[in-house]
């Protein structure tokens, strides 16, 4: 009785909320939402240290950071190179273990990407492990990785038709998830990045000739979607025969 008297002692002393006590209210809510920040970036460290102990968990490796990155995005964390400075920071952190040189870059590259092409880069090593997937860190690292980038090439028209595209990454990874479907897994492995950034500008081209050829003649996209093929029989069966 006494609680409830003083509840409603303290609804008629107070009025509805004035201008200063939002204020404060969301001052407070944003300092909260920083705290929780900090403490999910403090749990992903943590959880990634214990993985270094090497018993049943492995640890990370540049695609799996790239999902705790991605995790804390969602949860209000912006600042990759941020939670990379803490990590590498903690004490008796190995140097090894630590996140620089080609991992750094690499890490930088996957997080630049789009969402779904990110996802795309995930699901081959969720599919196949790290250790049987194409991928090195040394390619990731790469800068040819990155959107906009293109061959050094004297002819401007043939630089565009190279120019890395997201489409362009979407198809380099079908491409790649195909291929290692197809390899034995007693023979699957990373590829040399010198193949595998060969491959990426093949796709870039393919990518980059069909808007082109959809420019000059242009097609509706339902009747690409139900039969390229019968529009451009001969190039899709060279471009069939060189990706796969």
């Amino acid at each position: 009785m006494l609680l409830l008297f003083l509840m409603g002692r303290i609804k008629h002393i107070m009025p509805g909320p004035s201008r200063d006590s939002v204020v404060v209210h969301n001052f407070a809510y944003h300092e909260y939402q920083v705290v929780l920040a900090a403490d999910r970036v403090d749990a992903a460290l943590l959880n990634a240290k214990l993985s270094q102990r090497g018993s049943i968990r492995k640890a990370h490796n540049v695609i799996t950071w790239a999902g705790v990155l991605r995790q804390l995005k969602k949860n209000g964390v912006d600042d990759p190179t941020m939670v990379v400075r803490k990590w590498n920071d903690m004490a008796g952190m190995q140097k090894d273990n630590k996140i620089q040189g080609a991992k750094r870059s690499a890490l930088l590259n996957l997080m630049a990407l789009e969402p779904k092409t990110l996802d795309k880069f995930m699901g081959i090593v969720s599919e196949f492990t790290w250790e049987a997937c194409p991928f090195t860190e040394d390619f990731l690292a790469s800068p040819k990785l990155k959107l906009g980038v293109t061959i050094r090439c004297t002819n401007k028209e043939w630089a565009a038709r190279f120019r890395i595209a997201d489409e362009a990454l979407l198809l380099f990874c079908d491409l790649l998830r195909v291929r290692v479907r197809k390899t034995p897994v007693v023979l699957r492995k990373s590829v040399v990045k010198a193949d595998l950034e060969d491959l990426l500008h093949l796709c870039a081209m393919a990518h980059n000739m069909v808007e082109e050829t959809q420019n000059q003649v242009p097609i509706a996209d339902e009747k690409m979607d139900k039969d390229p093929s019968s529009f451009f029989p001969p190039l899709s069966l060279f471009f069939l025969f060189l990706l796969l």
